[in-house]
């Protein structure tokens, strides 16, 4: 049938005054209501684009958790502080790894000291200098202990067990593609953009309801008498005269809803282009950042920190210069490693900037 065709709803009563023909008189009454421009069919679109831009609402507030312009979304939380706590990890492992390391320093310097190697002096400076080690190494462990408590309140405190712990590497991951191809997948997976858009189909499925309401329905009776050998038969048709309600305040309501709803499905696209801009170069920088970090700068602090423990240990470098050396290697690795932290987060934000897990 076409979308156009007149949409004919038949009622059928078929009334018998009394079965027996010799007591009175056989009536037959068929009544059939036609309604025109298929209202029916309308009601039913239009009750079917609404519960779709419903459904993709409730779908997107539902899963609210952290604001990323007008778009929510639980992952953005989740990934946030799994990678505060995979940082938290990261930094107490490099703190107990430092630990160990000057703590065979501060052996040395022990047995250099009764040798008579070194004065008293270097030694006790040396062994003061581990109260900072220590002192790194519980801060880190309750860094990592805070950060899992947190994440556990977002999953769900009984989601978990009390001694869960994450897995997974805190690494490097190189992202491609350009911006316009994450912004073309972003207008295609956006939950936001999609419920704009279900809403502007929805707006205009009542449009086309409130048009077909405007139309009068006809209704047709036929009437069949039988009496005494006479058969009779009438028929009856009726219908409403709408001078004045022809439903244009309806019908103008929902040609402005029509207007707001293409709007907002206008501005959430803009949204989703300037979410996902924003996003991808918050990336580029910080993957710049950590790549001047892993270009060499992270082995030359290391090289040099070595050189300098080895040469402090047979009494070719002075103490001032071990410490400055060791200093110098332990800040730049909390700094890298807070810099890759920096490029997950942003990798995450470019996630749900476009609306997908997976990135190319």
């Amino acid at each position: 049938m076409s979308r156009n065709a007149v949409v004919i709803i038949i009622r059928l009563l078929l009334r018998r005054a009394c079965s027996d023909p010799r007591s009175g008189p056989d009536v037959t009454l068929v009544d059939r209501e036609i309604q025109r421009a298929g209202s029916l069919r309308r009601r039913t679109s239009a009750t079917h684009a609404g519960h779709r831009s419903h459904a993709r609402h409730c779908a997107h507030a539902g899963t609210a958790g952290v604001r990323y312009g007008n778009w929510h979304c639980s992952g953005r939380g989740h990934g946030r502080r799994g990678d505060r706590a995979q940082l938290a990890q990261s930094t107490l492992e490099l703190a107990e790894q430092d630990l160990k390391s000057f703590q065979q320093t501060v052996d040395v310097g022990e047995i250099r000291f009764k040798a008579g190697a070194i004065s008293e002096d270097d030694y006790l400076k040396i062994k003061l200098q581990l109260l900072q080690f220590e002192t790194d190494f519980q801060q880190a462990q309750l860094a990592k202990v805070q950060a899992l408590s947190d994440l556990r309140q977002l999953l769900g405190y009984e989601s978990v067990s009390a001694d869960y712990d994450v897995a997974g590497q805190f690494d490097y991951q190189a992202v491609k593609g350009n911006v316009e191809d994450m912004q073309l997948k972003a207008l295609q997976n956006r939950p936001d953009l999609r419920a704009a858009q279900q809403g502007v189909t929805a707006a205009k499925s009542q449009y086309e309801l409130q048009k077909a309401i405007a139309k009068v329905d006809i209704t047709g009776q036929v009437n069949y008498t039988h009496v005494s050998g006479l058969n009779t038969a009438s028929f009856f048709g009726s219908f409403p005269l709408q001078i004045f309600d022809r439903n244009q305040g309806e019908i103008a309501r929902a040609t402005y809803a029509i207007t707001q709803a293409q709007e907002q499905q206008k501005a959430a696209s803009e949204q989703v282009m300037t979410d996902v801009h924003d996003a991808y170069q918050g990336l580029r920088t910080n993957d710049k950042v950590v790549t001047l970090y892993r270009s060499g700068y992270l082995d030359v602090a290391q090289k040099d920190r070595d050189i300098s423990q080895y040469a402090y240990q047979r009494g070719a470098a002075s103490l001032l210069d071990f410490l400055n050396a060791e200093r110098s290697y332990r800040a730049t690795q909390l700094a890298y490693r807070q810099a890759l932290a920096a490029y997950l987060l942003a990798v995450e934000q470019l996630r749900e900037a476009v609306g997908v897990r997976d990135l190319p």
